[in-house]
């Protein structure tokens, strides 16, 4: 199995957001992608479905063109084994400071404040 953190980042605004997957990036991409049709403006917003919510919302774009279009995704990271996963995310998403408003993850992956990284 892949093993990695990934990056996307909003083509309209330039928001970021960062992720991990143990699967193929192109697997993890369709299940964002799948987010697109089901979404509505009342649905919770979660970091399943935040690419998504955030198309729709800010952007009036609720298509899977419309998803390819504004994002862009790569990999951060091969990371060695599952169990640092969770970790690593932290460390990019601290990094790249993609949190709620300044980015678009919503979660804390392991329950860590969110930090600007400066140095």
């Amino acid at each position: 199995a892949v093993v990695s953190t990934q990056s996307t980042g909003c083509l309209c605004c330039q928001k970021c957001y960062v992720g991990k997957t143990i699967t193929e990036l192109r697997t993890r991409i369709a299940g964002h992608r799948s987010h697109v049709k089901a979404f509505d403006v009342n649905t919770e917003v979660t970091d399943e479905n935040c690419l998504a919510a955030h198309l729709e919302i800010d952007h009036a774009i609720s298509t899977s063109k419309g998803f390819n279009e504004s994002y862009r995704f790569s990999i951060l990271e091969h990371v060695s084994t599952p169990s640092n996963l969770l970790r690593r995310e932290q460390y990019y998403i601290n990094l790249v400071y993609t949190f709620q408003p300044f980015g678009l993850n919503i979660a804390d992956p392991i329950g860590l404040k969110a930090r600007l990284i400066t140095d």
